[in-house]
């Protein structure tokens, strides 16, 4: 997992901020965390060709790649 400092305006969305910057935040008013649109495009692709191709399956193998360890509950 990349972090990555992003600078927003002072009149800005938060959200409006990490857009130009190629993210999307995962809340409205004061995101932690962002997903990078490239990634959102990588799954809509493999979801449009493979319907059975799930959000968490993208997790596990997006964990997998970055080795990290993926906690269920």
């Amino acid at each position: 997992m990349e972090q990555l400092a992003v600078t927003q305006g002072k009149d800005e969305l938060a959200n409006a901020t990490l857009i130009h910057t190629g993210l999307l935040g995962c809340s409205l008013v004061q995101p932690v965390i962002a997903v990078s649109l490239e990634c959102l495009e990588l799954y809509h692709q493999l979801q449009h060709q493979q319907l059975l191709f799930s959000v968490q399956v993208m997790v596990k193998m997006l964990c997998a790649l970055q080795n990290v360890s993926v906690h269920t509950s």
